[in-house]
């Protein structure tokens, strides 16, 4: 069960080493839209599985660069818009 998201944003290139390789060498990843709302700091490592109230939609790991956002799982029906899929290779892998 997938207690929270966690999405990589700023170098969404960086996460596509991350993906799943499957047998055709092919990776996939699924571009989102997301509602933030109002947004809570959830620091590196932190074990926070739910939000600290109710107000929060999601978290983000660095309120003036951030680089991951949480969508905590009550929220992952209403928040997140699948827009795109796009399937890839890489070269050199």
């Amino acid at each position: 069960m997938c207690i929270n998201l966690d999405l990589i944003i700023i170098f969404w290139v960086l996460s596509a080493g991350e993906c799943d390789v499957h047998d055709d060498g092919v990776r996939y990843m699924l571009f989102c839209r997301i509602i933030l709302g109002k947004v809570d700091v959830i620091f590196p490592g932190s074990t926070q599985s739910r939000p600290w109230s109710d107000e929060y939609g999601t978290g983000l790991d660095n309120p003036i660069l951030p680089n991951r956002y949480v969508i905590w799982d009550e929220k992952k029906i209403t928040h997140i818009f699948p827009e795109h899929v796009i399937a890839f290779r890489m070269q050199g892998k």
